[in-house]
């Protein structure tokens, strides 16, 4: 077996010290595939000098258009089925993994769908499905009965990955579970007697943008904007500058 095809034992990286497939080093030391040099070579696909990321039938793709593969799908030209196509027929069309001798499907093991597969073989779509659902769900295993409406919300949304990053980084999200878990209905009255802080104030915008909770005046500081990426409102009044002001917030503030 060669190098490239050799994933070695689960054990800690002595890069990035995460318990990954690894390979030794001449010095004895294990490393894992994402730390490993990676010599430089001609992109397939841009012709520019990269490290390899992936070796294709098509031949060696380097990072950026191994992402660019994965995030556009098209038919097959050959079995018509809509993936990343990551080779080429005899008429040079391109064609998916199997149809050029592999066995490297990009096929969502949940829905089916051709794509970038997020984690555990599934899409981003259905990875926030399941962990969306876990976030709301409350103490007798169900999602809360006031929530459904926010992970309808959520899981709509046209870049899942934008609410999977949230997801993992917002303070919010941790109000969301406790709210979630809680035994008493979500009211406004509820919020108030929590000690006040932006992420309380993006809760609450989101149940009201959801309508969980009814709309009420509130000071906001900074101004209003919408805490969560991709997750339009439904019509208001005059404008509040809100999208303008979600744009210019990283969302690792939130």
């Amino acid at each position: 077996m060669c190098g490239g095809c050799y994933q070695g034992v689960p054990t800690t990286c002595g890069v990035c010290s995460r318990v990954r497939p690894c390979a030794r080093t001449d010095s004895g030391k294990p490393i894992c595939q994402s730390c490993r040099p990676r010599v430089p070579r001609e992109c397939c696909r841009c012709g520019r000098l990269r490290p390899v990321n992936a070796e294709w039938p098509i031949g060696p793709v380097c990072t950026t258009c191994y992402e660019s593969v994965r995030n556009n799908p098209a038919p097959c030209a050959q079995c018509g089925i809509t993936q990343p196509l990551i080779g080429l027929d005899s008429g040079g069309q391109a064609i998916c993994g199997p149809c050029s001798g592999t066995d490297v499907r990009y096929i969502c093991r949940t829905c089916g769908e051709g794509g970038r597969q997020y984690a555990d073989g599934q899409c981003g779509r259905c990875v926030l499905q399941q962990r969306v659902e876990d976030l709301l769900t409350s103490g007798d295993g169900t999602v809360h009965p006031q929530l459904g409406p926010v992970l309808e919300a959520l899981v709509k949304v046209e870049y899942p990955i934008s609410i999977l990053g949230w997801l993992r980084k917002s303070e919010s999200v941790t109000l969301l579970r406790e709210l979630a878990q809680a035994s008493k209905p979500i009211t406004h009255q509820m919020l108030d007697q929590l000690p006040p802080s932006r992420h309380l104030y993006y809760v609450r915008d989101v149940l009201m943008h959801t309508g969980v909770l009814e709309e009420r005046s509130c000071t906001y500081p900074g101004g209003r904007w919408l805490p969560v990426p991709g997750l339009a409102p439904p019509p208001r009044g005059p404008s509040t500058g809100g999208q303008e002001r979600l744009r210019q917030h990283n969302i690792s503030n939130r």
